[in-house]
């Protein structure tokens, strides 16, 4: 967890090499961007995008290498990654759980010079190219939240929650609901654009674009 898997890498290989005629991918913000790329510019993916027929993206303020994630988790927590059963990110800490029961917190600001660099330049926490997207903000404990984003999404959800898969209640009738989903996503966005300004003043990568503009 918070450890970017080559999720999209697996594509052209699920598809090619297996023979898959239909894959879903689950991944972050980003990776929605690269899927949807994809599927808009397929070079070098050739009769690989139509395959493609699920894409769920999940909620993201930012992301860490895995060497990264082992300095937190040995060098703040204390603790061998070997012995961690669970990380999680919330309320303005790091918490790390072991298999003994355990649970430490590393405060949040010493986790941002170990964050992915990509990551400050995303403007996108709630993985708004996804078919459905979805994550543990603005819900209470043991609940998600579920955005549908496509009719393809919205027949998928549609079916499942039919089926009996999934029991759902309205955001507005929970806590803390989209105020908090809100604040975070205006917070990443407010704050990766300054990030993207100060760049193109310095002169690096003005390339880079911002879709919100």
């Amino acid at each position: 967890k918070y450890n970017l898997s080559p999720n999209v890498s697996f594509i052209k290989e699920a598809t090619r090499s297996y023979g898959l005629d239909k894959v879903g991918i689950v991944g972050t913000p980003c990776q929605m961007q690269a899927v949807r790329k994809g599927q808009l510019y397929p070079i070098g993916l050739r009769d690989v995008p139509d395959k493609i027929a699920l894409a769920i993206g999940i909620f993201c303020m930012e992301n860490f290498p895995y060497q990264s994630i082992v300095q937190l988790v040995e060098d703040h927590a204390n603790t061998k990654m070997e012995n961690v059963v669970k990380m999680d990110i919330g309320k303005g800490k790091f918490w790390v759980y072991t298999e003994r029961g355990a649970v430490i917190q590393v405060p949040l600001k010493v986790t941002h010079k170990y964050e992915q660099p990509g990551c400050h330049v995303c403007l996108d926490y709630v993985s708004s190219l996804a078919d459905i997207s979805t994550g543990s903000v603005g819900s209470p404990d043991g609940w998600s939240t579920v955005f549908i984003r496509t009719k393809k999404g919205n027949e998928v959800w549609s079916k499942a929650v039919a089926d009996g898969m999934f029991e759902t209640k309205p955001i507005e009738d929970v806590k803390p609901g989209l105020e908090l989903l809100t604040k975070l996503a205006k917070e990443k966005i407010d704050k990766n654009r300054k990030t993207l300004e100060e760049r193109r003043n310095f002169g690096v990568n003005k390339a880079l674009r911002d879709p919100y503009a």
